[in-house]
């Protein structure tokens, strides 16, 4: 590091203009300052080379050793010289009275050097060696009175700069190497900001391809869902048609578990597209005012049957403060009923299932919690299996697939479809001590429903005209004949339209 030079802590200038400043201050302070060896012409031009030596190393000096030592050489000439002069003064005039000034004057010099070179302590301590130790020499053989004293102050005085620069220096070296751990600190943080900015866009084009990848996941779910449901409603449609005809006791039987098996798989597939539904944020409710008891009897009738099946006894009680009629997705709470219903049934062998409905509370604005719970005495599950009964494609125990059959996927929707309705679900059980599923919504109450006569049995069957819009030719077939069935003239059939013709069509007609 150069000593001096341009843009070198400001000190460097600071002293030597404090030099030249103290030096003329004498000339003026002293009373015959020309009797001075200070002023001599020898002195003057040797101060002035130093000065002008300094000042050049200031400006062009170069980070090259030579540079470096020259600039020693000048600034320990400088503390000679003042300390010489000094002593050769002592020498010409040996009293304190004529000599008091450039003591004053010396020590000044000292305080400026000490200061403007802390930042190398070497070159300070030479310093100031250079100026104390011949002026403190001197004063103590020529001055005639308080000698041991002025030499004493000089001397301890350049101790005490000494020990003042180095603990500048410590400072100073605190300062740069704070200054360079923060230099360090903020190019490790602009890295890191870097960094952080190219994961972020790493994980944005991670992240758009996951979209793009659960887009297509439910497109595909969704297309697939519509490409089986159309095949397998031919089979439940011709299995229907082939039940109408004159068959024996076995082949019925047999027509009955296809058209069974297939209504099956169409729950399935409605559960899949379902999901792929609430997943992709796509499930609306269909929110409107209905009978909830009506909704309710007529849901558990559809059990009734199932359970004299199995010989279980099967209860269905809604308390007397449910209104009848609320405003919510009457669907979607019928078929979370329906899946806890249909699970608790095929999970109970012997015993019973209880059906109840409850209200839970009433706010000032008129929302209800109502409470809907399903109870059995089936086979109970274990508490480390109750933790993932909700989550998708996971039943309480692998075996249960075997034996029992499903996706896995039905208490999964019943949780997305419970929370949609503004409540939530949960289950107790016991190993082998039943268990009881509940769920909540919130709805509003609703508005009775006024029924009006069906105008369809004022209409005469036989004289309907049906225009059917169908791509499928064996939903074609299956309509067809259940339409023939029923005495209904097929008036228009369309086959292979896009939907928005039909629509076209159907607006275009006047009935």
């Amino acid at each position: 590091m150069r000593t001096y030079q341009r843009g070198f802590e400001q000190n460097s200038i600071i002293t030597i203009i404090t030099f030249i400043l103290l030096y003329i201050m004498v000339f003026f302070a002293l009373d015959i300052p020309l009797s001075h060896p200070l002023f001599a012409w020898p002195s003057i031009l040797i101060y002035f080379l130093i000065m002008g030596g300094r000042f050049w190393m200031l400006f062009k000096g170069k980070d090259l050793k030579e540079h470096f030592q020259i600039t020693q050489v000048l600034i320990y000439g400088g503390a000679l010289f003042w300390s010489l002069n000094y002593s050769f003064g002592l020498m010409n005039q040996p009293g304190i009275e004529d000599n008091l000034l450039i003591i004053i004057f010396l020590m000044g010099i000292g305080a400026a050097g000490a200061i403007g070179l802390s930042k190398n302590s070497k070159l300070t301590i030479g310093f100031l060696m250079s100026l104390f130790i011949p002026a403190t020499v001197f004063s103590y053989i020529y001055l005639e009175k308080l000698n041991v004293f002025i030499s004493l102050a000089f001397g301890m005085y350049c101790v005490y700069l000494v020990f003042y620069s180095n603990k500048y220096y410590r400072i100073s070296q605190e300062n740069i190497v704070g200054k360079l751990k923060l230099q360090n600190q903020k190019e490790a943080l602009e890295d890191s900001q870097k960094l952080l900015t190219i994961q972020n866009q790493q994980l944005e084009k991670t992240l758009s391809k996951a979209k793009m990848a659960d887009k297509a996941k439910s497109l595909f779910l969704a297309n697939m869902s519509h490409e089986i449901r159309t095949p397998l409603n031919g089979i439940i449609g011709m299995s229907h048609l082939l039940k109408q005809t004159e068959m024996n006791v076995d082949q019925y039987k047999k027509v009955s578990i296809i058209e069974f098996s297939a209504e099956t798989l169409v729950s399935l597939v409605n559960d899949i597209l379902d999901f792929s539904k609430i997943e992709a944020g796509k499930l609306e409710l269909d929110l409107d005012h209905f009978n909830l008891h009506e909704v309710i009897n007529n849901t558990c009738e559809l059990f009734v049957d199932k359970t004299k099946e199995k010989a279980l006894t099967f209860n269905c009680n809604i308390s007397p403060n449910v209104p009848v009629f609320i405003y919510s997705d009457q669907i979607r709470i019928k078929q979370i009923l329906i899946n806890l219903i249909n699970n608790a049934i095929k999970y109970t062998d012997k015993g019973q299932v209880e059906v109840n409905i409850l209200m839970e509370k009433q706010s000032e604005e008129g929302i209800i919690l109502l409470l809907f719970e399903v109870t059995d005495s089936g086979i109970g599950i274990s508490k480390e299996n109750q933790e993932k009964l909700f989550s998708a494609f996971t039943q309480s125990d692998a075996s249960f697939t075997r034996k029992f059959g499903g996706t896995g996927l039905g208490l999964a929707i019943s949780k997305k479809l419970s929370v949609l309705l503004g409540g939530e679900i949960g289950l107790e059980s016991e190993l082998e001590h039943g268990s009881r599923f509940w769920f909540t919504i919130k709805a509003e109450k609703g508005q009775e429903i006024i029924r009006t006569e069906n105008l369809s049995e004022h209409i005469k069957t036989k004289s309907l005209k049906i225009l059917l819009a169908e791509d499928n030719k064996i939903n074609v077939m299956v309509a067809k004949q259940i339409l023939r069935m029923l005495g209904i003239k097929l008036w228009w059939l369309i086959m292979g339209w896009k939907l928005w013709n039909v629509f076209s069509l159907m607006n275009s007609i006047s009935y």
